[in-house]
């Protein structure tokens, strides 16, 4: 019986180790100059203030490895939400919809870092 207990236990630590990485490890944090398509469109996020791809600067529903505005009448697609989730140092997802929830199921667009001479 302390055979087979320990038999499962161990099979259970191997299937635990196996899942973790799969759980998708995220970078450090969200902040910093982020790049599409080359430097054609950028934006920057420091805490919950950001600087949209239009310019404008404004704040917006932050935590560390994600962040939500709702783009301001001011810039083309007023009203609808962006959605941004940091997979990696070198990968993040941004997906943009007429409500929030149209923006969570929308295809995202892969954002990186931008170049070191772009800020």
């Amino acid at each position: 019986m302390r055979q087979r207990l320990l038999s499962l236990f161990g099979m259970f630590l191997a299937a635990l180790v196996i899942l973790l990485p799969a759980s998708g490890a995220h970078a450090d944090q969200i902040d910093g100059h982020w790049c599409f398509k080359k430097p054609s469109k950028q934006l920057s996020i420091d805490g919950p203030n950001i600087v949209t791809p239009h310019g404008t600067r404004m704040t917006g529903t932050y935590d560390r490895h994600g962040f939500i505005y709702q783009i301001p009448k001011n810039e083309p697609g007023a009203g609808s939400f962006v959605i941004m989730e940091q997979l990696s140092d070198d990968v993040m997802h941004l997906r943009t919809g007429k409500t929030r929830k149209d923006a969570e199921a929308a295809k995202p667009q892969t954002w990186g870092p931008c170049p070191p001479n772009i800020s």
